[in-house]
């Protein structure tokens, strides 16, 4: 039988809070580090969720590795949340308790959406893309990959946002970004990451 396997750190909060969501559906599951996880100690039939958030070149390499390997991914869709049946959820990802997807969203594979979090009508997640507890994404909206929306960050609707945006908590996006950096305020502007 085929066992998930939480790819994070056994000391960090999110993955033990993946391990509690997991197990409350009936799965065999545990945590890999990531070291070990690259290394390849594992079996050919687990399935992979990763959980790692703070180091996005490590997630990244990961996300990697489970493609380059061609590794099974586990996905969780908490009971609790609102998935339209035209909506897509990519292998990989995991929705907590109370977000949205609506009709036509898509979410990508490996990404992580954070409880009360919403995805609006024909709105896209790109690959390994994080939101935190309450963020929102307004309708036709495109979100790139690996990209991080902080906690309570709100990005109006019909707007572009290119790969390795980081958005800091209830940062305000009103115009599309088409360079890769940290944005924090309301409306939303670049900075240093010194800042």
């Amino acid at each position: 039988m085929s066992k998930i396997k939480i790819i994070g750190y056994n000391q960090a909060t999110l993955a033990n809070d993946f391990v509690g969501l997991f197990r409350t559906h009936g799965q065999s599951i545990d945590i890999i580090e990531p070291d070990d996880f690259l290394q390849g100690n594992y079996k050919d039939n687990d399935r992979f969720v990763v959980a790692v958030t703070r180091d996005l070149e490590l997630r990244k390499q990961l996300i990697t590795t489970l493609d380059e390997r061609l590794l099974s991914r586990a996905t969780l869709v908490h009971s609790s949340c609102v998935i339209d049946p035209h909506a897509e959820v990519g292998e990989g990802s995991v929705i907590s308790q109370f977000a949205s997807a609506l009709w036509r969203s898509t979410i990508g594979q490996d990404c992580l959406v954070a409880p009360y979090c919403m995805i609006a009508h024909q709105s896209s997640l790109g690959q390994g893309s994080l939101m935190q507890p309450g963020a929102m994404i307004a309708g036709s909206t495109t979100i790139g990959s690996m990209c991080v929306l902080g906690m309570r960050s709100n990005v109006i609707d019909k707007l572009s946002i290119c790969d390795w945006v980081e958005a800091g908590a209830a940062a305000l996006i009103t115009k599309n970004i088409e360079q890769p950096g940290v944005y924090l305020g309301q409306p939303a502007r670049r900075v240093n990451k010194q800042e």
